[in-house]
């Protein structure tokens, strides 16, 4: 399962093609095209926050890292309180 816990906008969706359908229109296709399990995300302020889950492989644009596994690649970012086993290119990292 990609997907647990989706919530665009305040919006939580559950349809996996949904999802994608609405990450691609946002510009959000960073997390389509990435590996993931299980993630528990929201948009928020046009901006990506992981909550939870496993982020296998991928990189992730800009973002809120807050839970869960991360095992890509970050280029720009807030990393606080998330397993950490990628690369870090820039932002803020808190773990």
């Amino acid at each position: 399962m990609r997907y647990s816990v989706v919530i665009i906008n305040g919006n939580k969706i559950t349809d996996n093609g949904l999802i994608d359908e609405k990450l691609n229109k946002l510009g959000f296709d960073f997390i389509v095209d990435a590996e993931v399990s299980k993630l528990d995300f929201e948009i928020k302020n046009n901006t990506f926050v992981m909550n939870n889950g496993h982020w296998i492989s991928g990189d992730m644009e800009y973002g809120i890292l807050k839970g869960g596994i991360f095992s890509g690649k970050m280029v720009n970012g807030i990393i606080d309180g998330v397993e950490f086993s990628g690369e870090f290119i820039s932002g803020i990292k808190n773990t």
